[in-house]
């Protein structure tokens, strides 16, 4: 049986509320084969139409956690959710009105999905600002959705210049209001590293002397070593975190001269591997993550 038939007669009947038209339908047929032109072909069919009806086909189905009761771990249909968002995110001004109702996907537990939600909210732009800060803000929201609210905030800033004047501030001021989650706290550091913020060292380094920031996730020389490279100019990638990482980074040739004299090792500085791999690079562990949200956030 193929993995991903090009229909759905192979499989089990749909669910009644699954029997859609096209080019919905074609959402379900689709798999684990995420292929952007597709979803181009798909966005050139449902333009025409009156876009905020499809946005609001595409809202339901990206809601719609029944795709996930289909048996057999290969049926397609269990991707349609995350299908359904790539397609969202390229509809435009149209596609905002789903900026509210998927907020709670922040914290999915589907990781795909999860992973793809900043994406989604760095395509809406400035519009989802103001809902993303007042949920990585809300103390009562779940922890991992108010770090994908973070991330999502980056990825406006990384795509729409104009908007990191208003973004840094508030990723400094949940960095200084955090004080129930030192992980929040440590990506809260991690995003703003990434958005070349040296003006928010000083705050850093203050949440660092509070104990505020889980060192597993982010260390203090880490952040120096990254803000020191990045001011003069040098390739920030490749940076890893000692010495708790210290299996994942090849031998350093000084190091070795230091032990076969019996010198000792020099803690807590960051040693520039030669394998480069950027916070933002995928995961060279094949997780299909970003280096940052996977092996590079110490886990």
């Amino acid at each position: 049986m193929p993995k991903n038939p090009k229909n759905l007669l192979e499989w089990p009947p749909n669910f009644p509320q699954h029997d859609l038209p096209e080019p919905y339908a074609r959402l379900q047929t689709l798999g684990d084969d995420f292929t952007t032109d597709a979803y181009d072909e798909i966005v050139a069919e449902i333009q025409a139409r009156d876009a905020p009806a499809t946005a609001a086909r595409l809202l339901e189905m990206t809601l719609d956690e029944t795709y996930y009761e289909y048996e057999g771990e290969d049926d397609p249909r269990v991707w349609t959710r995350l299908h359904a968002l790539m397609v969202l995110s390229r509809l435009g001004e149209a596609a905002q009105i789903a900026i509210e109702p998927l907020l709670p996907l922040l914290g999915e537990e589907d990781d795909y999905l999860r992973e793809e939600m900043p994406l989604f909210y760095r395509a809406m732009g400035s519009p989802a600002i103001e809902p993303l800060t007042r949920t990585l803000m809300n103390p009562e929201i779940e922890m991992y959705t108010r770090v994908g609210a973070g991330d999502s905030l980056e990825e406006i800033a990384e795509a729409h210049p104009e908007t990191r004047e208003a973004i840094v501030p508030i990723l400094e001021q949940a960095l200084m209001a955090e004080r129930r989650h030192p992980e929040l706290a440590g990506f809260l550091v991690g995003n703003l590293m990434d958005l070349g913020s040296r003006e928010s060292l000083p705050l850093i380094e203050q949440a660092f002397a509070e104990g505020r920031v889980d060192e597993d996730i982010i260390t203090m020389p880490y952040v120096q070593e990254h803000f020191r490279r990045l001011e003069s100019g040098l390739p920030t990638q490749g940076i890893f975190f000692l010495p708790w990482q210290e299996e994942n980074v090849e031998e350093d040739p000084e190091e070795e001269v230091a032990s076969a004299h019996g010198l000792p090792r020099e803690e807590n500085v960051p040693y520039v591997s030669k394998v480069k791999v950027g916070r933002n690079d995928p995961c060279p562990c094949g997780s299909g993550k970003k280096y940052k949200k996977c092996c590079g956030a110490g886990k």
